[in-house]
């Protein structure tokens, strides 16, 4: 599911990819790169709370992860 999101966010379809997303957390609410990714989704919308709180999520779950994806410089970026 998350490749058919990151398809349709890659075509703008953005609101479509989020719908894909919440539905995976509803049965795996630990998936770091969701969460990564609902991160960028709140920043493209301009939801800078939601983004900030989707970064520190990923942080807590898997922080070798974030550092890979550089969430810690997307969280910075909200300051």
């Amino acid at each position: 599911l998350n490749n058919l999101a990151l398809a349709f966010y890659n075509q703008g379809q953005i609101d479509d990819a989020y719908k894909i997303y919440t539905k995976i957390l509803k049965t795996d609410p630990g998936n770091a790169v969701i969460h990564y990714n609902l991160g960028l989704y709140y920043l493209d919308i301009g939801d800078i709370k939601k983004a900030e709180t989707e970064y520190k999520t990923l942080l807590t779950i898997n922080l070798n992860l974030a550092k890979e994806l550089n969430a810690e410089i997307n969280l910075n970026k909200l300051f």
